[in-house]
């Protein structure tokens, strides 16, 4: 009995400290997979942004070539009504 006490004093807190450091890294290792799956949304959600952007690119494109299209039918609409007026032959 003498001798198992003095195996327990001598390797008890050894053991101890053992198993505080597997369990610690159980827990460490379930808080990395908890980052892991955040990393892995934060991907998601940076891939439907540039989705998004892309989208919003298209419609600026659209919109653009819309203007420029209306720039250049206001623009003609102008110039052929300026054709149109009568110069007086006093300005001849």
């Amino acid at each position: 009995m003498q001798t198992a006490n003095a195996a327990i004093n001598q390797w008890g807190p050894a053991l101890v400290v053992c198993l505080v450091v597997v369990l610690g890294f159980f827990y460490q290792n379930s808080r990395t997979n908890d980052t892991n799956a955040r990393i892995a949304d934060l991907n998601a959600r940076i891939v439907d942004l540039n989705a998004r952007i892309v989208d919003l690119k298209e419609t600026m494109n659209l919109r653009m070539s819309d203007l420029k299209d209306f720039l250049k039918s206001e623009i003609k609409r102008m110039d052929e009504r300026i054709d149109r007026v009568d110069i007086p032959r006093v300005l001849k």
